[in-house]
């Protein structure tokens, strides 16, 4: 079995080294998955974008993926979950993890648009986006072993 992460601002890489040293499975980034036997069991991580999980449709169709993690900036919520289920079309046990967000790593379309994103957020001021638009301000990494809990007991049960 290989931990296999995408990570953009570095809060994926954070949570597949933390699991792999937890676990005792090597994690590498996605850049050298061609390095992976296409039957060895794979926890993929990625980072979410616009509800889309990164890189996620290449690594399914090609490896035997087992379970999938995504990390974003919003607060784990059961609607979150479900949407990014949904969305991504999963059927494999999935987790979500709260990672960060950090602007100055953030660069590019995603980074612009996230920007837009965040102006219109913050100016709406709407109650429940309270917790959002604290992390749009400020910035913020939330990454943290307690986020893995569920994720960890899920993979030792099967190791």
């Amino acid at each position: 079995m290989k931990i296999v992460y995408y990570s953009k601002t570095g809060h994926t890489e954070h949570y597949a080294k933390m699991l792999g040293k937890e676990l005792e499975i090597e994690a590498i980034p996605f850049s050298e998955i061609k390095k992976i036997n296409k039957e060895e069991q794979v926890v993929f991580m990625s980072w979410v974008f616009a509800s889309g999980i990164k890189k996620l449709k290449k690594v399914l169709s090609q490896y035997n993926v087992i379970c999938v993690a995504a990390v974003g900036m919003n607060v784990k919520s059961d609607d979150n979950t479900k949407l990014l289920v949904e969305t991504n079309r999963l059927t494999i046990p999935f987790f979500y993890l709260q990672g960060g967000l950090n602007y100055d790593r953030l660069k590019g379309f995603e980074g612009s648009l996230l920007k837009m994103v965040a102006k219109k957020v913050i100016e709406e001021n709407r109650e429940q986006d309270k917790e959002l638009i604290k992390i749009f301000k400020n910035g913020g990494d939330f990454v943290s072993k307690e986020n893995l809990t569920d994720m960890i007991g899920h993979l030792k049960s099967i190791l």
